[in-house]
């Protein structure tokens, strides 16, 4: 759905390829340290589906249903974190658009475009997207002095 990028994106690249040369045991911390950070604003997404979409016909608690989950990438010029929805079969791209394709009711053969308001995903990232950053670079800090201390020893 929207990327999250952080400001610096390389410096997530170079902290990962660090960890990498210079003490690989500490990859698996430093990703879930990632995760913990970013794993917030999946769940305000969640909730922002819920407030933000109708909750007529339950659109709202079918969109918290979805599955969203942190995904980070810390090498190429795609290094960042991402926050994904998915829903087997279902176009939540769609819905984030602001359109739902629903049957009309009492006939499942007929299908109807309807509108909703657009935005509940960007919106939310947008609005916690400094916070995130601040903590992702707060938690890249954290590793790089450990790296150093680390590879002294």
């Amino acid at each position: 759905m929207a990327d999250v990028s952080v400001t610096g994106a390389n410096d997530l690249a170079q902290v990962a390829g660090a960890i990498n040369r210079l003490v690989p045991d500490l990859r698996k911390e430093y990703l879930a340290a990632l995760r913990k950070v970013s794993k917030p604003m999946a769940t305000e997404v969640k909730q922002a589906a819920e407030t933000m979409l109708p909750r007529r016909g339950g659109l709202n608690t079918w969109v918290d249903d979805s599955k969203f989950s942190v995904r980070q990438r810390t090498s190429g010029k795609g290094a960042g974190v991402r926050i994904v929805a998915t829903k087997s079969g279902h176009d939540l791209e769609a819905i984030e658009r602001g359109q739902v394709r629903h049957p009309v009711f009492g006939n499942r053969r007929a299908w109807v475009v309807g509108e909703v308001r657009p935005g509940f995903f960007t919106e939310t990232i947008r609005d916690r997207t400094p916070q995130v950053q601040a903590a992702l670079v707060d938690v890249m800090e954290q590793f790089l002095k450990r790296i150093k201390l680390e590879s002294r020893t």
